[in-house]
């Protein structure tokens, strides 16, 4: 991976920053094919809320929620914000096993230029790291800093923050 960029994200509204850069870093490559994102990180971390407001940005109307039972989402884009994507797809492999990937055949995708697969929890299956044009990976932030306790305020805010690490491969 040779492209990275750390954000940190307070709230919800602040993933804005984060789709921005990863929109603008694939509006290209999806000229030519589709692109693979996998997001990595526990439970609660912002994986769906990332793609949530990755939803919101290009125009997806509608409750955009995370597909876990249903396995995988398709979102018909029409979008002045990156013209050249056409499907969002969202897969959410919490719940699978490896031989599933036989299954979902996401490398198949690649074949689909204007199509933007997000697939949350990808390690679940077992897939090729190699994918992935982007992987994103969510972190929540550490309770205290140094030895340094952290008052009560302080605290409650740093519950809420995450960091955000987008990588690219070259």
């Amino acid at each position: 991976m040779s492209q990275e960029k750390l954000f940190i994200i307070h709230s919800v509204d602040d993933l804005a920053g984060p789709v921005k850069y990863l929109l603008d870093s694939i509006g290209k490559k999806l000229e030519k094919s589709g692109v693979i994102v996998f997001l990595n990180g526990p439970l609660g971390s912002g994986k769906t809320a990332f793609i949530q407001e990755l939803a919101r940005t290009v125009g997806i109307q509608g409750r955009v929620q995370s597909p876990t039972f249903v396995l995988m989402k398709k979102y018909e884009v029409d979008s002045v914000i990156i013209p050249e994507l056409y499907t969002l797809i969202h897969i959410d492999a919490y719940r699978l096993e490896p031989h599933h990937k036989e299954t979902l055949r996401v490398e198949d995708f690649l074949q689909d230029s204007g199509t933007l697969v997000c697939i949350e929890w990808p390690t679940a299956i077992n897939l090729d790291n190699d994918l992935a044009y982007a992987h994103i990976d969510f972190e929540f932030m550490p309770k205290y800093t140094g030895n340094t306790e952290l008052t009560e305020e302080l605290y409650q805010e740093r519950e809420n923050m995450r960091r955000i690490k987008i990588r690219f491969k070259d």
